[in-house]
């Protein structure tokens, strides 16, 4: 189950946006594969653009993944944009901030944490028939607070339009964290989510 909600003031100066995802499937880790795995998160930003393809981006978000050991992690963290490409149809941008995390792992272990925090975006959107919405992100956050320590995501999600109003949707996620908070937890999590949908 996943949700989004964006909303885009005149001239798109201004971006903000509402995000969220569930995911609950059996465990992939050795022995636990009754135990349902649960992974959700959501996120709040605020985007500005400037100009020469410039911008910048605020947000915050909370997170929770069974399988890599933590029942609750919170993010607030901010950096620069820039845009590789901004074409008609499609968008390749680049980020890098900084974030600050507090991890709360399964075994009730609790972690604070300052983190960098490097991005690439690319989305590609059609409106008219067949439409297709694909948004491909990579991000990449090393520790500043705790040595060799640092995490990975990758997350796809496209939807297609296969005859009217009938679309086709792949959604696929890979996390890694060299150090889990929880120092029994899987350092890797993966997952695909496949639908059919119809639009009225």
């Amino acid at each position: 189950m996943c949700f989004s909600l964006t909303l885009v003031p005149i001239y798109d100066i201004v971006v903000i946006g509402i995000s969220g995802d569930f995911r609950q499937r059996p465990s992939k880790r050795l022995g636990r594969q009754k135990t349902p795995a649960i992974k959700q998160d959501a996120t709040l930003s605020f985007d500005k653009s400037y100009e020469n393809n410039l911008g910048w981006t605020t947000f915050t978000s909370a997170e929770q993944n069974s399988e890599q050991g933590f029942d609750l992690r919170l993010l607030v963290g901010s950096g620069g944009v820039k845009d590789l490409h901004n074409g008609v149809a499609d968008r390749f941008s680049t980020t890098a901030g900084l974030l600050v995390t507090q991890e709360f792992a399964n075994d009730e272990t609790q972690l604070s944490s300052l983190e960098g925090y490097l991005g690439l975006d690319y989305k590609k959107y059609r409106y008219f028939s067949p439409k297709i919405d694909l948004t491909i992100s990579a991000r990449f956050y090393p520790s500043l607070t705790e040595k060799d320590r640092y995490r990975s995501t990758f997350n796809g999600n496209m939807r297609f339009e296969i005859f009217k109003d009938f679309f086709f949707s792949f959604q696929g996620y890979i996390t890694y964290d060299t150090k889990p908070v929880d120092t029994n937890a899987a350092n890797s999590d993966w997952g695909i989510v496949t639908g059919i949908s119809y639009e009225i």
